[in-house]
């Protein structure tokens, strides 16, 4: 293994030096693949040495495996301390949709890796997709009562439908199509057919 490179081709404090290399292999992951990728080309990206990268991470595998631990805090989703409105719900998951947008490269590679087989990435997934239920469905079974659990996977299936199918289609031009007024409102549509008014809300 390279050994530390400590005088040249270091830039800033660790923790930043770090977060270069984090965002540079994401952003190449997911324009040229993982397996497509050198860890000289990430070291390049960061204008530092290769034995400066090494200083950092032993290996290409655990840069991305330090993606996942280092997701932005906006793409994962929180428990709300108090239960949400059916509008409320509404707009948590439009504006979950959102944050995923603002971290296409994230997506792209996570996409990539599931599709792969990528166990990390698919138990990165899942636990995603778990704390997103977990948020969600007091809130969902408060309006939809034992509808609620149904209710909140369809929504979900459906939005995430819509989020990964524009990633495939469009490539370079995903940011500008998804900030279109014409697609905001198609999304909406889709997450209020998703959830609907529930006219059976005294069933519960």
């Amino acid at each position: 293994m390279a050994q530390p490179a400590r005088n040249r081709g270091r830039i800033g404090s660790g923790a930043t030096t770090r977060a270069r290399i984090i965002g540079a292999a994401t952003d190449l992951f997911a324009r040229d693949g993982y397996e497509g990728t050198t860890v000289r080309a990430i070291a390049a990206r960061c204008h530092i040495t290769d034995p400066a990268l090494y200083y950092h991470f032993r290996s290409k595998r655990e840069i991305l495996d330090a993606i996942w631990r280092n997701a932005p805090a906006e793409v994962v989703p929180v428990e709300h301390e108090s239960s949400l409105s059916r509008e409320g719900l509404v707009n948590d998951i439009e504006e979950r949709f959102y944050a995923w947008t603002r971290s296409v490269a994230l997506l792209r590679v996570l996409l990539g890796q599931v599709l792969r087989g990528d166990e990390r990435a698919t138990d990165f997934r899942r636990d995603l997709l778990e704390r997103f239920r977990a948020g969600r469905l007091p809130s969902a079974q408060e309006i939809y009562g034992a509808r609620g659990e149904i209710v909140l996977e369809t929504v979900f299936q459906a939005v995430s439908g819509v989020l990964y199918d524009t990633v495939f289609q469009h490539g370079d031009t995903f940011q500008e199509v998804v900030n279109q007024d014409s697609f905001r409102r198609r999304l909406r549509r889709i997450i209020d057919q998703a959830l609907p008014c529930p006219p059976f809300a005294n069933e519960r």
